[in-house]
């Protein structure tokens, strides 16, 4: 896909660091491993990588060349950040923070474990929901709606779970008669599918 082509492989805070590793691979004939930075993809998106590189030199011993190993890290990455994040829950737990603090820390983690995923935390109060905690991704205006949600079968995927007792997925917000009364502010604000589990 790169043949042929000039491409900036490396974010541009990071175009120094790049040159210099470079230079002493091509210029000084250094060899390096598992050097860990940030790389980008030919879509734009930023990925973790492990590089390794060395020198490749012709009959006479000049450099003529790299060969360059980039492990992507990514998902690995992603996977200890989760985990260290769900550490965080179970030591506030552990240490009796405050329910809401413990909460807060916990949607937040559901959230950076589910790529592009939003949650929250409503709790049953007579025959209305009341939020309790939600991650950063949460549109304020949901917050705020949410705070008035009613109980019923055609309040959304969490008021329809507490109406019901039990999981409700909603593949598609658009057309689920589900979604009825909250659907409006639900599409304007680009909120397409949903689940909720008393």
């Amino acid at each position: 896909e790169l043949v042929g082509k000039e491409y900036a492989l490396a974010p541009p805070e990071l175009a120094p660091e790049m040159e210099r590793h470079r230079r002493l691979n091509l210029d000084a004939g250094e060899t390096f491993s598992g050097f860990q930075t940030q790389r980008l993809t030919s879509d734009g998106r930023l990925l973790h990588v492990s590089i390794s590189a060395a020198p490749v030199r012709d009959a006479a011993g000049a450099i003529c060349g790299t060969v360059v190993v980039m492990d992507d890290l990514t998902e690995q990455r992603r996977l200890d950040e989760v985990q260290q994040r769900r550490s965080k829950v179970l030591e506030l737990a552990a240490h009796d923070a405050p329910l809401a603090q413990i909460l807060e820390h916990l949607v937040a983690a559901v959230e950076f474990g589910i790529t592009g995923g939003i949650c929250t935390i409503l709790r049953c109060k007579g025959n209305a929901l009341e939020h309790i905690a939600s991650g950063p991704a949460l549109p304020p205006m949901w917050i705020e709606a949410i705070a008035h949600a009613r109980i019923g079968p055609n309040e959304g995927s969490c008021g329809s779970a507490a109406y019901f007792g039990q999981t409700i997925i909603v593949d598609d917000i658009a057309d689920d008669p589900r979604w009825e009364t909250p659907r409006p502010l639900a599409l304007e604000l680009d909120l397409r599918a949903c689940w909720s589990a008393p």
